[in-house]
């Protein structure tokens, strides 16, 4: 009954008050852990507080979200070295500077991925460390099934 209480507070977690209460109304004859008295009773001076901020990312997830821009930049540069148009073009509002086809990929991956939330060197510099990382592992041995 309280087990799963006492995992989440031992993981770090923070129970909500109205979440402590239901749980001590469907269980009024069970006496509760020590663990959870003492949230309660830090909940009730109010020492507990809720974390801010942006939850992490799992590395999972920041694999899967790298792997899958790293297909859409190879994509986007096969069209723009594919495309007629020439290797460089002058950017709006530098004088003279011009943008490579690799950065015109990351720049359409962005427009496409991220709706231009981000910077296309942001990008680029991302998936540069992920391809450094995933070269730096050992590869996964094959196995050979009979």
């Amino acid at each position: 009954m309280y087990a799963r209480a006492v995992d989440r507070l031992e993981a770090g977690e923070c129970i909500a008050g109205t979440d402590l209460a239901a749980l001590i109304d469907q269980n009024p004859d069970v006496r509760l852990p020590s663990k959870l008295r003492a949230h309660i009773a830090k909940h009730l001076r109010g020492e507990i507080k809720k974390s801010r901020g942006r939850k992490p990312v799992s590395p999972a997830v920041s694999l899967l979200r790298d792997l899958r821009d790293m297909v859409e930049y190879e994509h986007a540069l096969e069209a723009e070295t594919a495309s007629k148009t020439k290797l460089t073009r002058a950017v709006p509002g530098h004088s003279g500077a011009t943008e490579s086809v690799h950065e015109r990929a990351a720049a359409n991956v962005v427009d496409d991925l991220y709706g231009g939330s981000i910077d296309p060197r942001s990008l680029l510099n991302r998936l540069s460390r992920r391809r450094r990382q995933l070269k730096a592992q050992k590869p996964i041995p094959r196995v050979h099934r009979k």
